[in-house]
Formats: C-alpha cells, structure tokens, sequence
C-alpha cells in the first residue's frame, strides 16, 4: 500500500566560495559558505493509514542547515636554506535548525526519542538536528535514590510537554571541525604533527552500572567494575558529597509522559552525567631523518632515512572524563609508538 506521506524530499542548494593567495604566498587557501533548505526531510512516525500499525517514513519537517568550511597553508617568511616550517589548518563550522514540523500527523515520539538523540525524529521547532535533552538531576536522598527536578512519581500528564519536565543537555553533533599540521624541517631532519579539534558537543558519561549491580546482585567475577562506584552512596549522609546512587535500586517509575524506565536508568541520562565533549587531539608526532648526499655516496645507495612516530600522543579534555576517551566514550585509546627504516638501491 502506497504511503501518502511520502513524496520526493526537495532541497534548495547555495554554494559561495573563493580560492586565494596573498602576501607572495605566504598564505593561500580556500573559503566556501553553503546554504541549503530542506522542506522534505524524512522522519518516522506511526503509520495511521495501515491496519497494522508500523513506522513508516514520512515528510515532515523545515530544516534550514547554514556553514562554512575553510583550507589555510601558512608559509611564514622565516625559511632559510636549512630551515622551513609551513603550517596547513582546515576548519568547518555548521548550523541548523528545524524551521517548521509538520503537526497534523501522529508522531511516534516518546521520552526515549529525546533523551537518545534520534535524528531521524525532528523534536522541537527551533532547535537543532542532534539535540538532546535530559532528566534534571535534583540530588540523592537519604536512602542514595536519585530524585529529578519536575517528577511526580507515578503522576502522568496527557497534555504535558516533555520540555515541563526534561531539560535541555545540548548537541550529540560537534558544531566545529578542525585539524591542523605543522611540517618543520632543519637540514636532514623534519618534524611532523597533526592535531584534531571539536567543538560545541555534549556527550553524556557511560554508565559505572552493570545490569547486575543495578538490581542489587554481584557483579560476574570476570567483569571490571567503574572507578566512579567507589563514590557511591553507602551509608545515610553520603547524599551530602555524593551524586553517585547506592547499587540495587528496585523499581521502574512512570515519568510524568507515561514512560516507564529503571532509576539507573534515568540517572544515567540525567543532566548529572552530561559532559563537555569538546577536545584537542594530539594525533601523530614523527620525528624523520634522511641522510645527505656525502653519506648516500660513501654507502653507494640513492635513499637513507630513519623515522620514529607515536600516535594518539594526549587529548585536553574535560576532567569528567578521567580515564575515558572523548572520541569513543571508553577507556583511553593506547599510545602507540612505530620505528621505519627507508633504503633505496
């Protein structure tokens, strides 16, 4: 059965950009600013023309998504005849916003749809593709149970909006993108780094909960336990320094919408666990050497050169992260270090 909600998505493309190079070369690169208007997107929601009810596709929504992306090479006038040192950036920054949503339809949308960030469900007019939002963390009480801003256990509300009782946490999306390479060379040596940013994301932090722990059973003696658990909740005031709740909390309260999720469950997508995802990367550093022309003769070979690189050298992060990874959400990515030998007959 044909579906009458869904029909070719049109977007209206805009593309400026300039290439230029200045002051004899010492800076050139390339600029580009975009502009595109969707008035089609494709989102899922109920299908109320089926006798069975499934997700189906459909247009519904006014998406305006505006940026800039920019390529700069910096030749400093500091070159000698042993010395050089050029420095290549590259930098993207984006917005969007939904303008307008298609109400007239019956969307398949719940607490989970903005608490998860799926974007392929548009949720608020004014906001943007890759928002979230999160239950508003009010403390632990006496028992170490987590309490939430605007939540009557077990009272629902038809007619309220989940933004009565979440709040918003931010971006999922980074809104800019950057990388940057320094090449410094001095006679028979050269220096490589390359360095990787984001900006403007909010990431939320992994669970210290098994499922075991979350109901109040032992933890299987091969799995490794968070460091966060040893702040937990233990004793009756703890609730004064910690916000880290006891393990083996029953029940799964009914949020103000009607959906019904663990208390670790809602702790975990608590405003308490959203972090600052914006970070700096130190990706590689190479160290290379490459023999002169005096030494290549005495050897009777046409190339020598010897290099030593690590990667993922350090990454200035937020502190909530401690031992974790910004980019995977898991434990630090291992360092890695790499010898080459470069010989040509």
């Amino acid at each position: 059965m044909a579906n009458p909600n869904l029909n070719w998505e049109r977007t209206y493309h805009f593309n400026a950009g300039v290439d230029l190079r200045i002051f004899d070369n010492l800076i050139n690169g390339a600029f580009e600013f975009y502009s595109s208007e969707s008035n089609a997107v494709s989102r899922v929601t109920v299908g109320e023309h089926y006798v069975v009810t499934v997700n189906v596709p459909i247009n519904g929504t006014h998406i305006i998504n505006e940026g800039f992306e920019a390529t700069v090479h910096l030749n400093p006038p500091i070159r000698s005849k042993d010395f050089n040192l050029t420095v290549s950036m590259n930098f993207s920054k984006n917005w969007n916003r939904v303008a307008k949503i298609r109400e007239t339809l019956d969307y398949n949308i719940n607490t989970t749809s903005y608490l998860n960030c799926q974007t392929d469900r548009i949720l608020e007019k004014g906001y943007a593709v890759g928002d979230f939002w999160a239950y508003d963390f009010q403390g632990l009480d006496s028992n170490g149970t987590p309490l939430f801003n605007r939540i009557n256990y077990n009272t629902t509300d038809e007619e309220l909006s989940y933004l009565d009782f979440l709040v918003y946490a931010g971006s999922r999306l980074p809104s800019i993108t950057s990388g940057i390479t320094f090449r410094l060379s001095y006679k028979s040596f050269v220096l490589n780094t390359q360095f990787a940013a984001i900006l403007g994301q909010t990431q939320m932090l992994p669970t210290p909960f098994t499922d075991q722990l979350a109901f109040g059973y032992l933890p299987d003696p091969d799995v490794n336990l968070s460091w966060e658990l040893n702040n937990r909740w233990r004793y009756i005031g703890d609730e004064q320094w910690t916000v880290v709740p006891r393990v083996g909390l029953s029940g799964s309260p009914v949020d103000p919408s009607g959906m019904t999720n663990s208390l670790i469950t809602m702790w975990d997508s608590s405003s308490i666990r959203r972090v600052n995802g914006n970070y700096l990367r130190c990706k590689n550093i190479q160290l290379s050497w490459f023999a002169p022309k005096k030494i290549l003769e005495g050897l009777g070979i046409q190339r020598l050169g010897v290099s030593l690189s690590t990667t993922d050298v350090f990454v200035l992060k937020s502190r909530k992260f401690k031992g974790m990874d910004p980019e995977t959400g898991t434990s630090v990515t291992p360092r890695s270090f790499t010898f080459g030998l470069d010989i040509g007959f």
